[in-house]
């Protein structure tokens, strides 16, 4: 039987470089500062479940970082690997093939922002994969902080205005085209902009905080 995967999505927390639209609110230190903490947050929630699912492998493929970077970050035993495209369609296809391809299924990527999303919902979203094609978590600005896929489905990610708020309808229409069975997940927050930041949980918010 193929082992289940899942797949973070992040870029290194290098100041200026990440979270570049929450700069002017709490600065490049500061932006850093919290994907840092969301993405450590999201690889806790889902190392949470691989204890409860022995099988389940966790990796991080990451933007804007090379090996040394990444071991001085998470050590030496977080897999990771390098998000490959020129936008975010590519990049999650290239992850989700390269994930089949070296005999994962069901496989499940999820964003590292949104940081309501915990082991339990994980965990939903991997037995949706049982009896359904896709597994959607749809974000509340129109994009979505899962997608999980039982099988290669590369209609998904072609033709799609990355970085738009019609990004989850546009996605939804490219499911029922198709005749994919989904479940779609609860709606969740992700953290994008200065508005959002009243969302984040205060705990990852004092973690984030300056000193």
């Amino acid at each position: 039987m193929p082992s289940p995967l899942c797949i973070i999505f992040s870029r290194f927390p290098r100041p200026g470089r990440c979270k570049t639209r929450l700069i002017d609110a709490v600065g490049p230190q500061g932006a850093a500062r919290l994907q840092r903490v969301m993405t450590e947050g999201m690889l806790a929630a889902a190392r949470e479940l691989a204890r409860q699912r022995p099988g389940l492998r966790v990796e991080l493929h990451v933007a804007g970082a090379g090996p040394a970077e990444i071991r001085e970050w998470l050590g030496q035993d977080q897999p990771w690997r390098r998000q490959e495209g020129q936008n975010l369609g590519e990049r999650l296809s290239h992850s989700f093939l390269h994930g089949f391809q070296a005999g994962f299924a069901p496989i499940i990527v999820t964003a590292s922002d949104c940081p309501r999303l915990d082991a339990a919902t994980l965990a939903l979203a991997l037995d949706g994969l049982a009896n359904h094609d896709v597994v959607l978590g749809p974000s509340l600005d129109g994009g979505y902080y899962l997608l999980g896929l039982r099988a290669p489905q590369e209609r998904l990610f072609s033709e799609i205005e990355w970085g738009r708020s019609g990004v989850l309808a546009a996605t939804r229409k490219r499911i029922a085209a198709a005749a994919l069975s989904c479940l779609e997940l609860p709606p969740l927050p992700d953290i994008d902009r200065p508005a959002d930041m009243e969302l984040l949980p205060l705990e990852i918010r004092n973690r984030a905080a300056g000193p």
